[in-house]
């Protein structure tokens, strides 16, 4: 297959052919991929047609209270020094914690095989950094349970 310009209709129809299930918010205008049967993980695809960019984020399944904010800004400014492509974020306003890759769609092509890889930075990113940052949130842990995991080297 030719490559493709990367857009909501595009990434349908990714989904299809590789029969991956999806949901569509036409009120939110992007697609979420449910990450196996727990739908609270899903990496969702937003177009951002006025910037020429789309954006793929995956939000863990946790709300971040207050008191953590400081801690969670620290380590996933550690967190984001230890990665080549996208970025973790806390989201104040609504407690949030996503990784998200943002890629350009003017004058690019997207291939079946490159769709895939994106995806698979994300899911990866997410599997390596959330624990740690599950730990951080939920058990009060410090800082050093992002070092550990940034430490350590990657499959």
């Amino acid at each position: 297959m030719d490559g493709y310009a990367l857009n909501l209709d595009s990434a349908k129809a990714w989904c299809e052919r590789n029969n991956i299930p999806y949901l569509f918010s036409e009120a939110l205008n992007q697609i979420a991929i449910p990450r196996g049967k727990d739908q609270r993980w899903m990496i969702r695809i937003i177009p951002r047609a006025d910037r020429k960019m789309c954006t793929m984020v995956m939000p863990i399944p946790l709300k971040v209270p207050q008191d953590r904010y400081d801690v969670v800004r620290e380590a996933i400014t550690l967190a984001n020094s230890t990665i080549f492509m996208g970025a973790w974020v806390l989201n104040s306003s609504k407690g949030e914690v996503y990784f998200r890759v943002t890629v350009p769609t003017e004058e690019v092509l997207y291939s079946d095989n490159s769709m895939r890889f994106l995806l698979q930075v994300i899911i990866g990113t997410v599997e390596r950094m959330g624990e740690g940052l599950r730990k951080i949130v939920q058990e009060g842990a410090d800082v050093s349970a992002i070092r550990q995991v940034a430490a350590a080297k990657p499959d």
